[in-house]
Formats: structure tokens, C-alpha cells, sequence
């Protein structure tokens, strides 16, 4: 603060060095090119790679295809009975109401 109130302060441009540091960073290659060691940098599940790898190459990959399609977002076995969870949620939601119901002193 003492060197900007003095008297021989003289008033600079703001210059960054941070684009210089990035400049530096190795980044891996954008999508479809080759790194490298020959090998490309892409984000996807084992059976996706697996069907990209396959439709390079040229074989058929319709049944991994159905089969990632069949499947959807989730396992279906991590629903459970839709009777039973909604069994449950009933009992929540009734055991929250009277929890709230309850009068406090």
C-alpha cells in the first residue's frame, strides 16, 4: 500500500503469465486421432469401446448392440418389486407425517 500512495507510483498493464504455464501442459489428443503410442483417447464403457473397435475393424456388432439396448441406464434387478418399494414408501411417508403430527412442548 506504502508503494502505490508514494509519489514515484506509476501505473502498469496487468500482464498474465498463466497462458504461458498452459501452453506447457501436454493435452491428450482430441477424439478420433491417434496419440502417441498409436492408441486413441475416448471416454465410454468396456462395451462401447468394444463395438467402436469392432465397426473399425469391420465385423458385426449388432448383438452387443442389442444387448447394451436391452440392458437401458440402469440393472433391472436394482429396482426390486415395484409393490414392495411402494409398500415402503407408504410406511415412510406415514412414519414422517406423524413424526411432524407429533406436538412438541
Amino acid at each position: 500500500m506504502a508503494d502505490i500512495e508514494s509519489a514515484g507510483f506509476t501505473p502498469a498493464a496487468f500482464a498474465s503469465s498463466a497462458a504461458d504455464r498452459l501452453a506447457k501442459i501436454a493435452l491428450p489428443p482430441p477424439a478420433g486421432s491417434m496419440g502417441n503410442n498409436g492408441d486413441s483417447f475416448g471416454f465410454g464403457t468396456a462395451l462401447e469401446k468394444k463395438i467402436d473397435e469392432q465397426q473399425q475393424s469391420g465385423s458385426s456388432s449388432s448383438r452387443a448392440v442389442a444387448e447394451m439396448e436391452k440392458e437401458g441406464l440402469c440393472h433391472p434387478n436394482l429396482f426390486g418389486d415395484e409393490k414392495a418399494r411402494e409398500k415402503k414408501w407408504v410406511a415412510k411417508l406415514f412414519k414422517l407425517r406423524k413424526s411432524l403430527m407429533r406436538p412438541s412442548y
